[in-house]
C-alpha cells in the first residue's frame, strides 16, 4: 500500500497550491486600487497640497514617462523647432 499514492493528498496539494496562486492573483489586482485609494487619502490631508503637483502625486504605470523627464523632452523639441525657423 505505500506504493500507491493517496488521492486525498493529492486533492490537498491541488487546494492548497490553487489557493496560494489565488491569493497572489488578488493581491496583485487589488494593489493598483489601492494605491489611487492611500493616494487620495494623502492628498485629503497633506497641506501643501496643489494641483500643480498632481502629475508628481499620480499612479503611473512602468511603462510611463516620469513627468521631470516628458518636461526636458518637451523643452528639448520646442528649442529644436525654434532653431528651424
Amino acid at each position: 500500500m505505500d506504493e500507491t499514492m493517496n488521492t486525498g493528498l493529492i486533492v490537498e496539494f491541488l487546494l492548497t497550491t490553487v489557493s496560494v496562486l489565488a491569493v497572489i492573483a488578488l493581491i496583485s489586482i487589488l494593489t493598483p486600487w489601492m494605491a489611487k485609494q492611500v493616494d487620495k487619502w494623502i492628498a485629503r490631508y497633506r497641506g501643501n497640497h496643489s494641483p500643480d503637483k498632481d502629475s508628481v502625486y499620480t499612479v503611473r504605470s512602468i511603462y510611463d514617462i516620469p513627468p521631470e523627464e516628458k518636461e526636458a523632452a518637451q523643452k528639448a523639441e520646442m528649442a529644436q523647432d525654434s532653431e528651424k525657423e
